[in-house]
């Protein structure tokens, strides 16, 4: 029978390796390149959030709705049929009427609130305390020196959620 042809032992070894080396090489490139992705997205969402919050800012001063202009409690301005309560600076504040929108007496629901109402398709986000966050790339709180919202990226991977 030396008509049947085949693969030596060797020859599959070789193969085996040449396959093993590109691919080690090829997966540093990807992870690579989804790092980079990951980063553009993290300075998109962040360049959107900002430039959102100055629309509403001079959207508020053009109508001259801020509280020193106009004397009443609730300063706001319509974004895509939601009212955005601006704060004593003409700053976005909340989206409920009920609460004074004033600098110093946020909670971290109210800059949920607004964190949603601001995005068109909002990125996860958790008010909870960062041990039960799960799936969430952003963690939302009150700042206790400024007195304001306060917006974190989770960076870390663990599983299947960011701490």
């Amino acid at each position: 029978m030396k008509g049947e042809g085949g693969y030596s032992l060797l020859e599959l070894i070789l193969v085996i390796a040449i396959v093993g080396y590109l691919f080690s090489v090829g997966a540093k490139y990807y992870v690579e390149h989804i790092d980079a992705a990951e980063e553009t997205v993290i300075e998109v969402v962040s360049d959107q959030f900002a430039a959102v919050l100055s629309v509403v800012h001079a959207k508020g001063i053009a109508m001259g709705r801020n509280k020193e202009a106009n004397s009443a409690k609730s300063a706001y301005v319509e974004l895509e049929n939601t009212k955005i309560y601006l704060n004593e600076y003409g700053w976005p504040a909340n989206t409920s009427a009920q609460h004074d929108p004033g600098t110093t007496n946020q909670t971290a629901l109210e800059c949920y609130q607004l964190w949603m109402a601001l995005f068109q398709n909002p990125p996860v986000a958790s008010i909870q305390t960062e041990e039960k966050i799960k799936g969430a790339r952003y963690f939302i709180s009150v700042s206790d020196d400024l007195h304001g919202c306060r917006y974190t990226l989770n960076t870390q991977p663990v599983g299947t959620h960011f701490q």
